[in-house]
This record gives structure tokens, sequence and C-alpha cells, in this order.
């Protein structure tokens, strides 16, 4: 199971937060042979979280886990993580836009067009979900 990396892009915190513990409450790496027996190794970027604890997820996890990332689309531009055998995106994105009722600037998800997400040369395979 070395090598077993997945990156999963999510909108925002609440989101990655969310997903990570479904994962646990769930135990999901006990429930599949494909799994490894050590369960999964979570990191989570957002600008939010630390540099120093963000680094944690450029190093391999230990021989019995698999590393699973749970990060905004943000880092995909900004930062590249070796290894990674599967991506899984969601197609929603947090933007700024005009709330026409309340008159102000808010913060919504929603979903951006799979052809914005396309990968010149696709080197891991990408899921979009949307």
């Amino acid at each position: 199971m070395l090598g077993f990396f997945n990156r999963i892009f999510l909108p925002g915190l609440s989101e990655i937060e969310q997903l990570q513990e479904e994962f646990i409450q769930r135990n999901l790496h006990s429930q599949s042979q494909h799994c490894p027996k050590g369960g999964f190794q979570f990191h989570l970027l957002h600008s939010i979280i630390d540099h120093e604890t963000q680094s944690l997820a450029l190093k391999p996890p230990p021989a019995n886990k698999a590393k699973v990332i749970l990060s905004t689309n943000i880092a995909e531009s900004s930062i590249t993580i070796p290894d990674v055998r599967y991506i899984i995106d969601f197609g929603v994105v947090r933007k700024l836009l005009l709330d026409d009722d309340r008159s102000m600037l808010a913060l919504v998800n929603t979903y951006y067009h799979r052809t914005l997400n396309i990968i010149s040369k696709p080197i891991t395979p990408k899921l979009n979900l949307n």
C-alpha cells in the first residue's frame, strides 16, 4: 500500500473538517481489504493552518498508512505533493458574491465548470464529481 496518497478538494475548512470526521466516524480503514491495515493519515491544507503543520503533508506516511490530503482548491496550484495517486474534486469553490437580498458581499459555495479545472498534462487521475 506504499504510495497510496489521495488528495480531496473541498470549498472550505468546515467541509474539510466534516469530511475528516466522517472518515474517522465510519472507520473506513477497517471495512475494506483494499485499505491499509494501519488506516489513514490525514493532512489538512488551509490558509489558517500553520505552515509547519501543513508541511507534514509533503512527508511520506508510516509504511502501514495511506495519506489523505484534504484541502481547498487554492492549494491545487500553490503546492506540489509528490506521489499523489488519486485526486477527488467535488467542483465546489467558495466565492465572494453579492447577496442581493442583504445588499452585501458574502462567501458562497458555488460549482465551477469542470473545463476550468483541466490539468494540461494529467499525471494523476482526477475525478470531478459535478
